[in-house]
């Protein structure tokens, strides 16, 4: 009796003991997952600063006129000049896309459909 119970034990803690290892490495994932798809993708991400500030109104004509099919909801701004900014849509089937443009010129630098990053699989 005393070797099944230790079977038991054994067992069912190294599986909990796994299943914890998995739970932490996908929160962790999860918790830093913009900063790990900013470092995956620099294009998009990273821009060199210029002066002067984009107008925000024609950078948003301008996409509302490439992107008719697309509703906008929310734009992000980073706090450091190197990054850019991006307007977080959804297209007509609810998928996000994120069309991002630099922050001082306002040109288009490119667009992400949020279905198709690895980390929507976490």
């Amino acid at each position: 009796l005393r070797r099944a119970l230790f079977q038991v034990h054994l067992w069912s803690g190294i599986l909990s003991g796994l299943y914890l290892v998995v739970v932490a490495l996908t929160g962790s994932l999860a918790v830093y997952r913009y900063e790990i798809e900013h470092a995956l993708d620099p294009k998009l991400n990273r821009v060199v600063p210029s002066p002067g500030r984009a107008d925000l109104e024609a950078v948003y004509r301008d996409l509302r006129a490439r992107f008719p099919q697309l509703t906008f909801q929310q734009l992000a701004i980073p706090d450091t000049p190197d990054r850019s900014w991006f307007w977080r849509t959804r297209d007509r089937d609810n998928h996000r896309v994120y069309l991002y443009f630099h922050p001082n010129t306002g040109a288009f630098i490119g667009a992400e459909e949020h279905r198709y990053l690895w980390m929507q699989w976490i």
